[in-house]
């Protein structure tokens, strides 16, 4: 059984924890580059580039193809982007539930989902 200590000080080890570690790596998740390589090896280390990478067409649309959930951290204008979500939904049906509403109340698009899942 755990005590009432145990959680605060897990949780304070953890704030701090991550405090330390964006500052050792927080730079490098700003620099194209270095995320272009990740998400190419694992789409959902989009989580953890910058809101400016985020909204980058070309790095959205490298991780969104490696693993189709990588869409849940694109920025709002690429989720209602016909292009990525589908380079998304062709990986990974299921990454429609990230896509944009404009994008999913968009006839045309919804359509092309009904193709998709067929």
């Amino acid at each position: 059984m755990r005590n009432k200590i145990d959680i605060p000080l897990v949780y304070g080890y953890s704030k701090t924890f991550n405090k330390y570690s964006q500052r050792l790596i927080g730079d490098r998740w700003s620099k194209k580059q270095f995320v272009l390589d990740r998400v190419s090896e694992d789409g959902c280390d989009l989580d953890w580039a910058h809101k400016s990478l985020q909204d980058d067409k070309e790095v959205v649309l490298t991780a969104v193809r490696q693993n189709g959930y990588a869409l849940r951290w694109a920025s709002d204008r690429l989720r209602n982007d016909k292009e990525v979500v589908m380079a998304a939904l062709n990986e990974w049906l299921g990454a429609l539930s990230f896509a944009g509403n404009e994008l999913k109340n968009d006839p045309e698009f919804t359509n092309l989902v009904k193709l998709l899942g067929s």
